[in-house]
């Protein structure tokens, strides 16, 4: 920087000591404006340099935290998922279990389903009402030996041992293995019947098999008009019935 003022001593700026003085204090002043200048952009550059640490620290420490609050996260999320992994192993073993016994307990019922009813007890036989030729005749008795005969030496012919029917009883539209059993329960305990057996029960579809003793077989379509159910087809020793709102027939 070129020096404007002049100087002490110059010979080719003379003056008194009077302007030479003043030149000197315009000059002290200038350096002192100059000096105060430099002094506030030192100070200002200085607060920036403070400020730019301070910011570049409090970046530094919300990196840190947000690094520590991803980790705890995360931690948290694993630990959650072990849990639940081992929340589902031990659901998986408890299905098992429960699937095994339900399968149990299926087998069970499709046995005693399957299983032959109990013997017979022995009963007298009934007579035989109109109306019922639509069952299975029972088996013809032999004619009673009169005393006359016995008395003129006749042979004796045993008697035949009492009558006994047979009928099949096929129902549509059954819901399950307890309304299967409750059908048979319900037909072993009707009078005349002394035997149920399930024969077949697949898709809905129950075939039972049953007899009695008597001369007169038991009339199953009562039987099942008074149970709800609906006639489907009556032949000799065989009758169809459906449930109600049972599709396919």
């Amino acid at each position: 920087m070129a020096d404007s003022f002049p100087r002490t001593g110059d010979p080719e700026r003379p003056g008194s000591s009077e302007d030479i003085v003043a030149e000197l204090r315009q000059r002290l002043a200038f350096y002192e404006e100059f000096d105060e200048i430099i002094r506030d952009n030192v100070a200002r550059s200085g607060e920036l340099l403070r400020q730019a640490s301070h910011r570049e620290r409090d970046a530094e420490r919300a990196v840190a935290e947000a690094r520590a609050e991803g980790a705890r996260r995360a931690a948290a999320q694993q630990r959650l998922l072990a849990e639940l992994a081992t929340e589902v192993a031990g659901l998986r073993g408890v299905l098992d279990a429960v699937a095994g016994r339900l399968a149990e307990a299926a087998d069970q019922l499709g046995d005693e389903i399957r299983a032959p009813s109990p013997p017979p007890s022995p009963s007298p036989p009934t007579t035989a009402a109109a109306g019922d030729a639509r069952t299975l005749a029972p088996a013809s008795a032999a004619p009673p030996v009169s005393p006359t005969d016995r008395a003129a030496g006749a042979p004796e012919i045993q008697e035949a041992p009492a009558a006994r029917w047979a009928a099949t009883l096929i129902v549509h539209g059954v819901g399950g293995v307890e309304e299967a059993r409750r059908l048979q329960a319900a037909l072993y305990v009707t009078p005349g019947v002394v035997a149920v057996a399930a024969r077949e029960f697949a898709q809905g579809v129950l075939r039972l098999e049953l007899s009695g003793d008597g001369a007169t077989p038991v009339d199953l379509a009562g039987w099942a008009v008074g149970n709800g159910l609906q006639v489907v087809e009556m032949g000799p020793g065989v009758l169809v019935v459906r449930e109600p709102g049972a599709a396919g027939l």
